[in-house]
């Protein structure tokens, strides 16, 4: 059985396999020692599968899944040696011969190093997944208009996954994960400033529209701020749109120009707003003077 694993390639190793036919092969060795301890044979089969169990941990880190090849890179820089380890030719004697048995310390190191950096790696994989499936949870409004309803569980999602990837920036391994972690660093929070922006946009919208919407009056009395009015409103109107129908958070707020767009709204609406205000506390000190 040794042998044939001798010369498999070393990536196709059934590690739990070889470990438990070891162990089964092991016990055998031991009982029949009682028996032939004194035979030549017997002791040259304890020392070969001594030998054998005593490289089976390092056999163990090499094929760990969290194995990458800048792992790989680190051991052929330290041993001045180069192999190439998916190859057909690199078979488990082909390890032995490369040197890599006489650095096992540095190889538990470098297979721990690289099973916390694979629970980082799948921590990102998870938030992938987590903001693919995260949309803007938008209504009809007034049957003709869209409104973001409730952002409850996506401002808890936001709220997670920053202290997620702040954690991940504070680990020795954030270099090796630097650009896909700023990434959704940054990524994340313009979803954050996105949809507080709209919300406030949002709020004062629907203030104003159903001012400016619904009196003639006001609006020939403020005929500057009701036709910025009806540009934010088309603006407002076109953003929602587009947002219920492709509502995912991260793609709609990391659009181009998203943030300057809802930004420009929120500027004009407050203008706007101010005018409103002064109009109508004009009106009320006209309206006491009166009587």
């Amino acid at each position: 059985m040794f042998n044939s694993w001798k010369i498999g390639r070393f990536d196709e190793l059934e590690i739990l396999e070889m470990e438990s036919i070891a162990g089964q092969f092991n016990k055998k060795v031991s009982k029949l020692g009682r028996e032939i301890k004194r035979w030549g044979v017997w002791e040259q089969m304890r020392t070969k599968l001594t030998e054998f169990l005593q490289t089976l941990p390092l056999i163990q880190d090499l094929r760990s899944p969290a194995m990458r090849k800048r792992h790989w890179a680190t051991l052929k820089r330290e041993l001045q040696r180069e192999f190439d380890e998916t190859s057909e030719t690199f078979t488990l004697q082909a390890m032995f011969t490369t040197g890599l048995s006489a650095v096992p310390d540095l190889i538990s190191e470098l297979s721990a190093n690289a099973n916390k950096e694979l629970a980082i790696e799948e921590t990102l994989k998870d938030i992938d997944a987590r903001w693919a499936g995260i949309d803007i949870e938008i209504v009809t409004y007034k049957e003709s208009y869209y409104k973001v309803r409730s952002t409850d569980d996506l401002f808890q999602a936001l709220e997670d996954d920053a202290v997620a990837l702040s954690t991940m920036k504070a680990s020795k391994f954030y270099s090796s994960f630097k650009q896909k972690i700023d990434e959704w660093e940054t990524s994340l929070g313009l979803v954050s400033e996105v949809i507080e922006l709209i919300l406030t946009v949002q709020r004062k919208w629907i203030y104003l529209e159903s001012i400016f919407m619904a009196s003639e009056d006001i609006c020939k009395q403020l005929p500057r701020e009701s036709a910025l009015f009806i540009e934010v409103n088309a603006a407002f109107t076109d953003v929602m749109s587009i947002a219920a129908e492709h509502p995912n958070a991260a793609f709609q707020c990391n659009t181009d120009g998203m943030l300057d767009n809802v930004n420009d709204m929120d500027v004009k609406l407050e203008t706007i707003q101010k005018s409103l205000d002064s109009y109508l506390d004009v009106s009320c000190m006209g309206k006491g003077s009166d009587s």
